[in-house]
């Protein structure tokens, strides 16, 4: 409940002032340390060194919550005043071929806004999202998510609802780099690359 209590004050304010995202950002930083050691070692993994990424990425969360709080005010009107889509003729020539087509991107850039933009400047499409632990937080997202017109698949056991999307023509979106439990996937070995 507290939660969700935050989520909405939150989401208010940042709709109000757009620079509390960055105050309640850094909040978030500070509060729970966790986030950053994850951040750190997953760069670790991948033989990335730091130098001011982890720090570009809770800016770029701040960024992505502005637009979460005002998705209830943009529109196919004022969309472009948000984003530019570039690559839409790609996008058009898939969906001309009629058998549904699968929007890969990952957690880069503003991803919450890429989806909600795309159902405004071409039509709804099927996101693949995890719901979150918190079931009053995660049904508010969803909500939100769903304001253009997406409609949600959740993460678990969604191949056959991607299958039926594309069948039927229909676009679906899906993150590429969310972590899954080994009896939904294979995790890959880094490959080792000379001079590495």
């Amino acid at each position: 409940m507290i939660e969700y209590f935050l989520l909405r004050c939150a989401l208010a304010s940042i709709a109000r002032l757009p620079a509390l995202a960055r105050v309640y950002v850094k909040l978030l930083d500070l509060a729970i340390p966790r986030f950053r050691r994850i951040a750190a070692r997953n760069l670790e993994i991948a033989a990335i060194p730091d130098r001011g990424v982890i720090d570009g990425v809770f800016r770029s969360i701040a960024r992505t919550a502005v637009a979460f709080a005002k998705f209830p005010s943009i529109t196919r009107e004022n969309v472009h005043q948000w984003i530019r889509y570039e690559g839409l003729e790609n996008f058009k020539q898939a969906q001309a071929r009629g058998r549904g087509v699968l929007v890969a991107t990952a957690h880069f850039g503003n991803w919450e806004l890429s989806a909600f933009a795309h159902a405004l400047m071409t039509a709804p499409m099927h996101v693949v999202v995890r719901p979150l632990d918190n079931p009053r937080v995660d049904a508010f997202v969803e909500r939100r998510r769903a304001l253009s017109g997406n409609l949600i698949i959740e993460k678990k056991e969604a191949a056959r609802e991607i299958l039926r999307a594309l069948k039927r023509g229909d676009a679906v979106g899906i993150l590429i780099d969310q972590n899954t439990s080994l009896d939904e996937g294979v995790f890959a070995e880094r490959p080792s690359l000379p001079g590495c």
